[in-house]
């Protein structure tokens, strides 16, 4: 199986057909890249993060609809400045059996203003594994600031409240389960949040790490988001350092995951023609990626005898109250359901 994230950086606010507001920049050149990249990898689901408007939701999925037939995107149905959607989307070969919306109400000031900070869950229907709850998350960066004290807070207890669906799905449920997305944190940046969540209950596979180990990495590159990529270097974290944030972590009490094969991030190919003038250098390069985000693509082998000899063992997070199931939006869907 080939899981792929990629946070496409499609926050782009119109008003009168005429774009107000961009970050990152340049989202009409870099838009029709996206898919035909994304195809030429052929994955089995991926997991998008910041596709905001329901027409470049609606491209992505028509372009490509050949090789990932099922989506998964649901409105957030609230209210902010901008009233932006969420923009979580999943793509998949296997079809899309539920979906399932977590709203998280710790985040920035400008991310909850802007519109709904949100999980998505989609539930799929995958051959010699069953039901999979793909669980693509994106928590708070954390304003000016991602790794102040406050910052790291929020976004915990989003993890914790996404660790409590996690044991939902697997323990309550017995389905299956993965946690892919932009977690905004990592072995080098707010390592505590992801050591948090990597390493609560039986603990959480960190693939990329596991196949850089194996040498299943055929690229030297190890950072999914760079702050001196031209679409980052004006931004409000460009002081930041490289860092690895997209990431996607299986559970190892699970055994279907078998052995990770391949590892790689990808599209950092600078490659999209954009406006060769800049506010502060005026003397920019005229290339860019197709997102200020790289992605991270990994393929894991699936064994069907794996849940036989699977620990039940939950992730726990009982420091944290449960989050009430009932509240959690859900709704089956079908392929053509946005």
């Amino acid at each position: 199986m080939r899981l792929l994230t990629l946070n496409v950086g499609l926050l782009d606010y119109n008003c009168c057909g005429v774009t107000c507001f961009s970050n990152p920049p340049y989202s009409t050149q870099r838009f029709p890249y996206l898919a035909p990249d994304v195809a030429k990898l052929n994955p089995d689901v991926v997991a998008f993060q910041e596709c905001y408007s329901d027409q470049h939701a609606d491209q992505l999925y028509e372009q490509l609809k050949h090789i990932l037939p099922h989506r998964a995107r649901l409105d957030s149905h609230k209210w902010g400045v901008l009233n932006l959607h969420n923009g979580m989307m999943v793509l998949s070969k296997y079809p899309v059996h539920a979906t399932k919306l977590i709203s998280h109400k710790n985040v920035a000031c400008v991310e909850d203003w802007f519109g709904d900070k949100s999980t998505l869950v989609a539930v799929l229907d995958v051959p010699n594994y069953g039901l999979m709850h793909v669980i693509n998350v994106h928590p708070t960066a954390g304003g000016a600031d991602p790794e102040s004290p406050k910052a790291d807070a929020n976004r915990e207890v989003t993890l914790r409240e996404i660790l409590d669906y996690f044991n939902h799905a697997t323990q309550t449920l017995g389905d299956g389960a993965v946690i892919i997305g932009d977690l905004n944190c990592g072995p080098d940046v707010s390592p505590q949040n992801f050591a948090f969540i990597a390493n609560s209950g039986a603990g959480f596979r960190d693939t990329f790490e596991e196949a850089v180990f194996a040498g299943k990495v055929p690229s030297e590159q190890r950072h999914s988001w760079d702050s001196r990529n031209l679409l980052n270097i004006t931004g409000p974290h460009a002081h930041t350092e490289p860092q690895r944030i997209d990431h996607i972590l299986l559970p190892k009490n699970d055994g279907r995951f078998g052995t990770v094969t391949y590892a790689e991030i990808v599209f950092t190919e600078k490659k999209v023609t954009v406006p060769a003038t800049h506010p502060v250098t005026k003397e920019r390069p005229t290339q860019s990626s197709i997102s200020d985000h790289y992605g991270v693509i990994v393929e894991v082998d699936i064994n069907p005898e794996g849940k036989n000899g699977a620990s039940t063992t939950a992730v726990t997070t009982a420091s944290s109250p449960l989050v009430a199931i009932g509240a959690v939006a859900s709704e089956s869907i079908s392929a053509e359901h946005r």
